[in-house]
C-alpha cells in the first residue's frame, strides 16, 4: 500500500494497533503520514489516547474479590461434584436392583432339576470312550 493510497477507511481502524505497536513499521509510517494530512483521523487517535488514558488511571479497589471469586468457583465446582454423586447413586442403585433380579432368576434356575448324564453302565466299554474320558 503506498502512502497516497491511505484513505480514512483503511487507518482508522489501524489506530488502536499503531498505539499498541502492533504494526510493521511500514504500516506504522503510512498510518502516521495519514494523520499528518487528514484532521478527522487525527482527532480519533487524541481521542483514543485520552481514553487509553482514562482507563489506566482508573482503579477498582474490592480487596476480597479474589477471595469471592476462589469461593463461587469452589461452590460451582461443589454443586457439580453433589450432582455427579446424585448421577452416580442413582446409576448404583438401578444396578443393585438388576443384580437382585439376576440373583432371583439364579435362584430359581438352581431350584429346578438338573439334567444329569447317564452313567451308561449298560453299555459295553469301548476303548477312548468319550464319556469315560469326560468322567474320569
Amino acid at each position: 500500500m503506498t502512502l497516497k493510497s491511505m484513505t480514512c477507511e483503511i487507518a482508522q481502524p489501524q489506530l488502536t494497533a499503531l498505539g499498541d505497536g502492533e504494526l510493521t513499521r511500514e504500516a506504522a509510517e503510512a498510518v502516521e503520514s495519514h494523520l499528518a494530512t487528514c484532521t478527522d483521523c487525527a482527532r480519533l487517535r487524541t481521542e483514543i489516547i485520552t481514553v487509553r488514558e482514562r482507563a489506566a488511571a482508573w482503579t477498582v479497589t474490592m480487596p476480597d474479590l479474589d477471595n469471592r471469586v476462589m469461593q463461587a468457583i469452589m461452590f460451582d465446582d461443589q454443586r457439580l461434584l453433589l450432582d455427579e454423586m446424585r448421577l452416580l447413586r442413582a446409576e448404583i442403585e438401578g444396578l443393585r436392583a438388576e443384580v437382585s433380579v439376576l440373583r432371583r432368576q439364579l435362584s430359581s434356575r438352581l431350584e429346578m432339576p438338573q439334567w444329569t448324564p447317564s452313567t451308561r453302565s449298560d453299555y459295553p466299554k469301548m476303548e477312548n470312550d468319550p464319556w469315560s474320558l469326560v468322567r474320569s
